[in-house]
């Protein structure tokens, strides 16, 4: 499931959801996601994903410990998004992109992104 994400988000700027919703993904210099940083942007969920799946097929002894370590992480996500005064995610930052409108002009260059988002 994670990898439709980070294919249809190097070809189409976002899954089927984000372009209903008029919205895509992009780098700070406006253009595409490489197919390295989708998988960066995703590497967190790919991780939840991976201790998701373990914890079907394998018995992990803590299962409500890491059912928390994954609660935790999201409550951080949104922390970190309310904070920071550019709306982006941690994931966001890792990969260095913006979810930005349909409607947003594409980007420049870093000082544009910048103003665009604010």
């Amino acid at each position: 499931m994670q990898l439709y994400r980070v294919i249809l988000t190097v070809i189409y700027g976002g899954t089927i959801g984000k372009r209903v919703l008029k919205i895509k993904i992009l780098t700070v210099n406006g253009e595409y996601m490489t197919f390295i940083q989708s998988l960066i942007r995703m590497s967190p969920y790919l991780l939840l994903s991976l201790i998701s799946v373990l914890q079907l097929f394998v018995i992990i002894p803590y299962v409500s410990t890491m059912v928390k370590v994954i609660q935790l992480f999201y409550l951080v996500e949104i922390i970190a998004l309310i904070v920071n005064k550019q709306n982006r995610t941690i994931h966001d930052l890792m990969a260095g992109t913006y979810v930005i409108s349909d409607d947003m002009f594409l980007v420049t260059s870093e000082t544009d992104a910048d103003t665009c988002v604010d």
